[in-house]
C-alpha cells in the first residue's frame, strides 16, 4: 500500500494521462509494423504509474476507474483505426487486413495486460470482473468482429469453393482468416451466457461463435455444391468413374480440414457431402446396367469393387443404404454363378470334377469376400447363404454330400487322384464346402463306408491325412459327429499291433504255419457297430497239420 504523502498521490487524469501517451507510442509502434521495439524503461514507468494508482488510500484509489478506462481505451483504437481500415478493403485484400488487424490486436492485448497486470491480480479476483486478456477479445468481437462478420465469412466460402472447381487459393490466408472464428471464443466460457445461448463443456463453449457464425453455413454451402456436382455425375459417368471423383473429393475435403478448418469440422463436413455424393445417389450406381455393381461382378473388377466396398462402407447400414444392398447384389451373383453350375453338370454323366469345381469357384468368391469386400463379417454371411443354396441341389441321382465324400476318397486312397501343393489346405477347403451341407449326416455315412474300404484293404494312403480330415471335421461339429471314425482308426490302429505281436510270437515260438500268412485281426466283437454291413477277411480252414491247433489255441496262448 502507498504510504506516501499527499504530494506524491496520483491524480486520475494525471496517472491517465501518462498511461494514454504510453499507449499511443505502442499504437504507434504496432501501425508501423514493429520497426522499433517498445523502450523498456518506458513500459517499466507505465507499470508503476499503474501499480500506484491501484494502491493509493481512498478516494485516490483509482482502480474502479483504470478498469473503465482500460475498456474504452480498446473500443477507441478498435473504432477509429481498426475497423475503418477493414471496411476500406474488399476481397482477398479485406481478408488480408482483417488478419493482419486481428494479429496485432493480440499483440496490442499481450502488451497491456503487461502494464495493467495488477489489476488482473488484484483487483478483478476482489470484484469478480472479466479479466483483461477476456476483455479485449471481447472488445474485438462487439467493436469489429461482429461489423465485418458476414463480408468476411462470404469471402472465406467463396475462396473455398474456388478451391473446389480447380482453382488456387492462398491456404495459409484461409487458415489465419479461420483462427479468427476460433480464437474469439477463447474466452467465451467466462462470458456471460446470452439470451438463447447455452454453454455447454468448455470445449464446445471455445467452438461456439466457429461453429455458429462459419460452421454452419460452411456445411450449408457444402450441401448445396456436392448436390449439383452429383447430379452432374450421374447422369454422365460410369459408375467406376463416379466413384473414382467422390473418392478424390472426399480426400481433399480430409486435405481441406487439415490446411484451414477446425479439426472437429471433418466429421461432419464429410457425413454431408457423403449423403450428397453417396447416400442420395447409391441405388442408381449400383443398378447401372453395363457399369454397376452387378457389371463390376461379372467382370471381375476387383479394384472399383474395393472401391465401393470402401466408400459405401462409411454409410449407415440399411436395406437400401451403406453395404446391405451391395452385399445383397453380390449373394444373388454367387447364387446365380452357382446355378449355372448345377445346371451344366446335370447335363454331364461324369460328376468326377463337380467338387473341385465348387471348390475353386468358393476359393474365388472368399478371395473377393476377404480382398475387395475387406473380409467383412456381412460379405461372409452372404457368401455361407450363396453357397447353402446350390451346394444342397442334387446333380442327377446324387447328393453334393455323396460327390463331396466321393471326392475326399479319391484323395485320401492309393492310386486315387494326385494333389498338387498343400492337401491340408485342400482338406480345410473340403471342410468349409461340408459345412454348408444341410444333411451332413449323409456325408458322415458315405464318407464313414468308404473309409472302412480304404482302411480294410490297405488302400489309405496316408494315416496323418485320414486323422487331419477327421480333426477338423470335429472342430467344425463336435465329438460326437466324428466318434465312429475315429474309432474306425483306433481299431486299425490295434489290428496293426496285433498282427505285429502274433508275428513276433510265431517267430519266438518257431511256429511254421506251412504258409504265408498275413493276419488282419479287427475287434469286430467288441465294436462291431463301427464295421457294420463290412466283412473282415478271415483265416481259413489251412490243410495243414497244426491249423487246426491254431484257431483253437495258438491265438489264444501268443495273446496271453
Amino acid at each position: 500500500m502507498n504510504t506516501a504523502g499527499m504530494s506524491d498521490v496520483v491524480q486520475l487524469e494525471e496517472g491517465w494521462k501518462r498511461m494514454q501517451e504510453g499507449i499511443d507510442k505502442f499504437t504507434q509502434i504496432m501501425e508501423s509494423d514493429f520497426r522499433e521495439s517498445f523502450p523498456l524503461a518506458l513500459h517499466s514507468e507505465l507499470y508503476t504509474t499503474c501499480y500506484t494508482m491501484c494502491t493509493q488510500k481512498a478516494p485516490y484509489n483509482w482502480a474502479d476507474e483504470l478498469y473503465k478506462r482500460y475498456q474504452l481505451m480498446y473500443d477507441s483504437q478498435l473504432e477509429r483505426v481498426v475497423l475503418p481500415a477493414i471496411k476500406a478493403k474488399h476481397g482477398e485484400a479485406m481478408l488480408h487486413e482483417f488478419a493482419k488487424r486481428w494479429k496485432n490486436h493480440k499483440l496490442l492485448v499481450r502488451q497491456m495486460w503487461k502494464l495493467f497486470v495488477y489489476l488482473d491480480r488484484f483487483y478483478i479476483k476482489r470484484v469478480s470482473a472479466l479479466p483483461l486478456k477476456a476483455v479485449g477479445v471481447q472488445r474485438f468481437e462487439l467493436a469489429v468482429f461482429n461489423q465485418v462478420k458476414d463480408d468476411v465469412r462470404a469471402g472465406v466460402l467463396g475462396l473455398i469453393e474456388k478451391e473446389r472447381e480447380g482453382e488456387q487459393v492462398d491456404r495459409e490466408l484461409l487458415k489465419s482468416v479461420i483462427n479468427v472464428f476460433v480464437e474469439i471464443g477463447d474466452w467465451r466460457p467466462l462470458f456471460p451466457t446470452r439470451v438463447g445461448e447455452e454453454i455447454g463443456d468448455i470445449g464446445a463453449a471455445r467452438l461456439n461463435v466457429y461453429v455458429k457464425e462459419l460452421e454452419t453455413p460452411l456445411l450449408n454451402a457444402s450441401k448445396e455444391f456436392y448436390a449439383r456436382e452429383a447430379s452432374q455425375w450421374i447422369g454422365s459417368d460410369s459408375c467406376p468413374e463416379y466413384l473414382k471423383k467422390a473418392e478424390a473429393r472426399l480426400q481433399q475435403e480430409v486435405a481441406r480440414v487439415a490446411a484451414y478448418l477446425h479439426s472437429s469440422t471433418e466429421e461432419k463436413l464429410l457425413k454431408d457431402i457423403e449423403e450428397q455424393l453417396l447416400a442420395n445417389h447409391q441405388q442408381a450406381l449400383l443398378d447401372k446396367e453395363e457399369t454397376g455393381c452387378r457389371a463390376l461382378l461379372r467382370e471381375e473388377k476387383t479394384e472399383d469393387l474395393k472401391r465401393m466396398y470402401k466408400l459405401f462402407m462409411r454409410l449407415p447400414n440399411s436395406p437400401t443404404c451403406g453395404l446391405q444392398p451391395i452385399s445383397q447384389i453380390v449373394r444373388d451373383h454367387i447364387v446365380e454363378v452357382g446355378m449355372s453350375l448345377v445346371r451344366k453338370e446335370e447335363a454331364e454323366k461324369d460328376h468326377t470334377n463337380y467338387a473341385q469345381q465348387l471348390i475353386d469357384l468358393h476359393d474365388k468368391y472368399l478371395a473377393l469376400v476377404q480382398g475387395p469386400f475387406g473380409n467383412n463379417s456381412l460379405f461372409q454371411k452372404v457368401l455361407k447363404e450363396a453357397f447353402e443354396v446350390f451346394v444342397n441341389k442334387e446333380i442327377g441321382n446324387c447328393t453334393t454330400a455323396e460327390l463331396l465324400s466321393t471326392f475326399c476318397d479319391n484323395i485320401m486312397k492309393t492310386g486315387g487322384d494326385k494333389i498338387e501343393g498343400e492337401i491340408d489346405l485342400l482338406l480345410d477347403k473340403i471342410v468349409m464346402l461340408f459345412s454348408y451341407l444341410s444333411d451332413k449326416d449323409m456325408f458322415a455315412e458315405f464318407y464313414r463306408k468308404q473309409l472302412a474300404k480304404r482302411l480294410l484293404l490297405n488302400r489309405s494312403a496316408s494315416d496323418d491325412d485320414e486323422r487331419s480330415l477327421i480333426t477338423k471335421l470335429k472342430y467344425r461339429c463336435g465329438a460326437q459327429f466324428t466318434s465312429k471314425l475315429e474309432g474306425m482308426l483306433t481299431d486299425m490302429n490295434v489290428s496293426k499291433d496285433n498282427q505285429n505281436n502274433f508275428s513276433a510270437w510265431m517267430r519266438k515260438s518257431e511256429v511254421n504255419l506251412g504258409i504265408e500268412c498275413s493276419v488282419t485281426v479287427s475287434p469286430l466283437r467288441s465294436n462291431g457297430s463301427l464295421w457294420r454291413q463290412f466283412r473282415c477277411p478271415r483265416l481259413e480252414d489251412w490243410s495243414v497239420r497244426d491249423g487246426t491247433a491254431f484257431r483253437a489255441g495258438l491265438f489264444s496262448t501268443w495273446r496271453r
